[in-house]
């Protein structure tokens, strides 16, 4: 059902032990067998030997320990696999026990990123090594407080060292399109707790070698005995005693009986030396990077009390939102008041899986509570989005060399191997695209269907890749865009980079994706919108191009479900009617709600305002702007500042929604709506109220059916719940039948 959850081997391999190829798939045919006979095959092994890795690590953690410890014994992430954990592990409300704490679960505040060097050793990297893993890398390691908690794991380590590994994740609690990690990093002592250790590395070393000089040279069990917190007397020979018993030790097999040192190089902490893959030396890192967590989510822009919040404990009891002051019950399932302000929270089934039944039945407006920034946990579209925009609030590295330089480095050490293509099919490709691994990858829409459809799709120019660029190229079905493969073999039959020229249909709409240009994606998704009579966000849409717009095709992608998504995401509305209003932008405003046909309907009331924002609207190459208080997640900029908030509002105060271009000049309010009893447009006319929140300020709106929205809010049930929204549905349905004493 979901095929991205599938068990992912780590090698398509016919003779490998860690994957048995028949107990996975069935093979309908020799071809299928030879596929990945030749395309994993191990006929030979090499060194082992690899050329040094940059890469970037991201960790959620406390500000006031960055830099503080050593980076050892413990698990990191690529920065969608650091979101993922805090998004999953440390925020849903109703899931973290103590409702008086006074910090973040784990006192978690930031995020960081560091700078890695990392070259692991030859007998965990070797073609025939059964611990290989993403072709530098060994297995992943689960580090709590500092110990490998799976004594598997500690038995590979007393064999190989320490190590760096990584772990390809899924989980169905955040979907997520392309590939994403996390890693650990193995160092000193990994058999015991970080508060429970004797002695460091540098110290057991120097104890060691003081011992060593020492206990030989006394001779008899007395000597030896008045040295017995240095030295121990054994089958007649004073031995240096281990400063460290409880600390691993390697095997025998290994050549060596001294303790495993961990990976972190000599001088490694802080400088990036380079690790040589030896005993002691596998990686090194420079110093942190940080951003605070109230900045990520928005806190720091939020109101307190007339003043914006001061951090996450302000927020939590000062905060002015009273939408913020409710959580889920985790017995009944519903939401609750609470006397706290809450950052996140998301309805309990959905918590444990976003694709079981009970979730999917929860509306998405039910799903979730909290800060926009968090919202759309079960959409791997905000998800995205969500992951790209902490990226961007890191500064490129301190060493000066960016990430995307170790993507341009092979991953093909042995031919055929886990990364040699089939000739005429879509895999095994290998890129470093996603965190720099090597992760197999298949292009699709291959005239013979690639199996392991589980893969990521490839990168556009995987073929232009050094490791890729004389390979035969794959067979594809078909020259149509929409089929992907001849975007990759440069075979389509539309030409040319102008998204005004390309077709609005699935092929326009894969082509332009293909650019890698969100300006050009944003300029086909808004003919895509007018075509439809529809209006959009401008801004909003430029953010939302950049999710459609990565190094490779988005699975499932496709232009009638993209615009389904930038609708559910109030990136649209429907631009069939014309709506002016006019607001003065005061403490205390007076909203008047009049309406004529055969009758005239005054009310009048005074609103307090909130805090409001302006975002731009076009359709049909003009554009207008309107006051909205509803940001979606594609809205937090850095800081949490709204993404629409940086464009000026209207110097007059009016507000227009000119209909679309099948009309370019009409101009409707909801009575001639009424009058001609169409109910697209009654629709249309509902999810503009609706969507864009637009009496959150307490506008006038030339509408009976503003009038009855405003009396919900008045009567405290704004934003509308299920039933307010169907009370508003059937308002409009008695406009369009004409039954306007109904809701008069």
């Amino acid at each position: 059902k979901h095929p991205w959850l599938k068990r992912k081997p780590n090698c398509i391999s016919s003779g490998s032990s860690r994957f048995n190829m028949a107990s996975h798939w069935l093979m309908p045919s020799l071809a299928l067998g030879h596929l990945f006979l030749h395309s994993c095959a191990a006929l030979g092994d090499v060194s082992g030997d690899r050329p040094v890795l940059d890469i970037d690590f991201y960790r959620a953690t406390e500000s006031a320990g960055i830099d503080k410890w050593l980076l050892q014994n413990m698990n990191l992430a690529s920065v969608e696999g650091m979101t993922k954990y805090f998004h999953t592990e440390a925020i849903a409300e109703h899931v973290i026990g103590d409702v008086e704490r006074k910090t973040r679960k784990y006192g978690i505040d930031a995020f960081t990123k560091v700078r890695f060097k990392v070259k692991n050793p030859r007998s965990v990297v070797a073609t025939s090594s059964s611990i290989l893993n993403q072709v530098d890398f060994g297995p992943f390691v689960t580090f709590d407080f500092g110990v490998a908690t799976n004594p598997d794991t500690q038995t590979l380590i007393r064999t190989h060292g320490g190590f760096v590994g990584v772990q390809q994740q899924q989980d169905p609690r955040w979907p997520y399109s392309t590939p994403y990690y996390w890693f650990s990093v193995t160092g000193w002592c990994p058999s015991v707790a970080w508060w429970d250790r004797p002695v460091t590395r540098e110290e057991a070393e120097q104890i060691m070698s003081n011992r060593t000089s020492l206990c030989p040279q006394l001779e008899g069990r007395i000597a030896c005995d008045q040295n017995s917190d240095d030295c121990v007397y054994e089958n007649g020979r004073c031995l240096p005693r281990d400063p460290a018993p409880r600390c691993l030790n390697y095997t025998s097999s290994r050549g060596k009986t001294s303790h495993v040192l961990g990976g972190l190089c000599p001088g490694g902490h802080h400088n990036l030396v380079e690790p040589t893959g030896e005993h002691g030396c596998t990686y090194s890192y420079g110093r942190a990077e940080s951003v605070t967590l109230d900045e990520v989510a928005g806190i720091l822009e939020e109101d307190c009390g007339g003043r914006k919040c001061t951090g996450w404990l302000d927020f939590r009891h000062n905060c002015s939102n009273s939408e913020y002051r409710q959580k889920f019950n985790w017995q009944t399932k519903k939401k609750e008041p609470f006397k706290y302000c809450v950052e996140y929270d998301i309805s309990p089934p959905c918590q444990a899986d976003c694709w079981n039944s009970e979730c999917r039945e929860v509306p998405e407006f039910e799903k979730e509570i909290g800060l926009p920034f968090w919202q759309g946990r079960c959409q791997d579209h905000a998800n995205l989005a969500r992951a790209t925009k902490v990226a961007a609030l890191f500064p490129v590295a301190q060493s000066g060399k960016d990430i995307e330089s170790t993507r341009s480095d092979s991953c093909v050490f042995q031919t055929p191997g886990s990364c040699t293509p089939v000739p005429g099919q879509g895999g095994n490709y290998c890129t470093r695209r996603w965190a720099g691994i090597c992760v197999n990858c298949f292009v699709p829409g291959t005239q013979a269907t690639w199996p392991a459809d589980y893969m990521a799709y490839c990168p556009y120019d995987i073929l232009k890749s050094l490791d890729y660029e004389t390979s035969p190229r794959p067979t594809c079905a078909s020259s149509n865009p929409r089929d992907l493969c001849c975007l990759y073999t440069a075979e389509c039959s539309l030409k040319g980079s102008d998204p005004a020229e390309a077709p609005l249909d699935e092929d326009g709409f894969a082509w332009v994706a293909s650019f890698g240009n969100s300006s050009l994606m944003a300029a086909f998704l808004e003919r895509a919108v007018q075509s439809r009579g529809w209006g959009s966000y401008a801004e909003r849409l430029m953010d939302f191009a950049r999710t459609e717009t990565g190094w490779s095709p988005r699975k499932g992608a496709s232009l009638e479900s993209t615009l389904d998504m930038m609708s559910e995401l109030n990136i649209t509305v429907g631009r069939t009617t014309s709506i002016t209003s006019t607001a003065t932008s005061t403490t205390s405003r007076t909203a008047t709600t009049s309406t004529s046909r055969t009758a005239t309907t005054t009310t009048s009331r005074t609103a307090t305002t909130t805090t409001s924002s302006t975002a731009t609207i076009t359709s049909a190459g003009e554009t207008t702007t309107t006051t909205s208080r509803a940001p979606s997640f594609l809205d937090v900029r850095t800081g949490g500042e709204h993404e629409a908030s940086r464009t000026n509002a209207h110097p007059s105060g009016t507000h227009a929604y000119q209909s679309g271009a099948s009309n370019p000049t009409a101009s409707m309010d909801i009575d001639t709506v009424v009058s001609v009893g169409d109910e697209t447009q009654a629709s249309s006319l509902l999810s503009i109220l609706i969507t864009i929140d637009i009496f959150g300020g307490a506008l006038s709106i030339g509408s009976l059916l503003a009038g009855a929205v405003l009396l919900r809010r008045h009567l405290g049930a704004w934003p509308l719940e299920p039933q307010a929204r169907a009370d508003a549905w059937e308002l409009v349905q008695a406009a369009v039948g004409l039954r306007r004493a109904a809701y008069i």
